[in-house]
């Protein structure tokens, strides 16, 4: 069974993660490195996934058209301290040369 580590990059459908694996591929002719990136969606069953969180995906039995990988752990959760709050709204403290 193939195991990838990946970034989440999506988590819009009910129990799914849609999950980015980056890997460098060596090119047959040039002969250069180049990063290879593909998606695929693993089944996420109790919605812990949040996208920028790094994680383990397993191959598993077809569990729908797209969908034959599983998460089975968080590698390493994303920081979200200040993402999502609301703007501080401008207080007037009382000093401005602009007119009501």
């Amino acid at each position: 069974m193939a195991q990838y580590v990946g970034r989440v990059v999506g988590t819009k459908m009910m129990k799914t993660a849609k999950v980015s694996v980056d890997r460098l591929a060596l090119h047959p002719v040039i002969k250069k490195y180049y990063n290879h990136k593909k998606t695929f969606f693993a089944h996420d069953e109790t919605q812990e996934c949040r996208v920028g969180d790094v994680v383990r995906i397993q191959e598993c039995p077809k569990l729908s058209k797209k969908k034959n990988f599983r998460v089975t752990e968080i590698v390493e959760r994303i920081d979200d301290t200040g993402l999502g709050q609301p703007r501080k709204q401008f207080e007037d403290k009382g000093n401005s040369t602009r007119q009501n």
